[in-house]
């Protein structure tokens, strides 16, 4: 079962566990247990019954953290587990973004060595911030966006290449 950290913008991070069940996935909070029906779902939008209440929910996600947004409201979830990845095979040079957003900050420059893991770029889409992170360790090749750009998904950001390695 994927378990995440669950942090709603502005309060503690608590762990969440998600399981999917015939009719939509079965949420696990501490000692609390919802189930959510999927009433309606296409690319990056999702009509869900909680408990009765029909609700609009927003989804994007990148290489380990899904960004929600209910009702206004903005949820980020990290993943924790080792279950499974939704990670770069690190094969991917061109990092792009997931949804239509603008972006609020761009924190490498062309030539810059970058880490695994390493933020690139902060998008906001949706009242919700989303971190394009490097899927490799490299060199950054090209950048393709400055603060205040507004981007669509699938928009390429940045490129980085992988750094050769020593013979």
């Amino acid at each position: 079962m994927p378990s995440y950290h669950f942090q709603q913008h502005g309060q503690a991070p608590r762990e969440i566990t998600i399981e999917p069940t015939p009719e939509g996935y079965s949420i696990m909070i501490g000692e609390q247990r919802y189930d959510c029906d999927v009433v309606y779902q296409r690319q990056g939008e999702w009509i869900i019954s909680l408990n009765g209440q029909r609700l609009r929910l927003f989804t994007a996600k990148d290489q380990t953290t899904h960004y929600v947004s209910i009702a206004g409201q903005p949820i980020t979830l990290e993943k924790t587990s080792a279950g499974r990845s939704h990670q770069s095979d690190g094969q991917d040079n061109n990092l792009v973004a997931n949804m239509p957003g603008q972006v609020l900050e761009v924190l490498v420059n062309e030539g810059d060595v970058v880490e695994s893991g390493q933020t690139l770029v902060v998008l906001e889409a949706m009242k919700m911030e989303m971190r394009v992170k490097a899927p490799h360790a490299g060199i950054v090749k090209t950048v393709l966006c400055v603060v205040g750009d507004a981007v669509e998904r699938g928009e390429k950001l940045v490129e980085i290449e992988k750094e050769s390695q020593p013979e």
